[in-house]
């Protein structure tokens, strides 16, 4: 069996999908205001996630149209956002 770099699996997708639910309904969750820059970011992180976990190529995406590669630089740029903000 050949080896691979990163280990993946089924759980690495559900948490990925469950990660970008997480900031689409955090704002709601914690109570926070919504309509603000803050939020917005937040929609649209998730939103983004959950779009593009779905169509990555690995074992939970239904449409692998994204290298895994792609799906983690994305991953990054996403927790670089959220770093960032203010």
């Amino acid at each position: 069996m050949p080896s691979r770099a990163l280990p993946f699996d089924p759980v690495h997708g559900i948490i990925d999908d469950l990660w970008g639910l997480l900031p689409i309904a955090a704002p709601f969750a914690l109570g926070l205001p919504t309509g603000g820059g803050a939020s917005w970011l937040a929609w649209m992180l998730g939103a983004g996630a959950v779009i593009y976990s779905l169509l990555t190529a690995y074992e939970v995406g239904l449409v692998p149209l994204i290298p895994l590669s792609l799906h983690l630089g994305l991953d990054a740029l996403a927790r670089a956002a959220l770093a960032s903000w203010r």
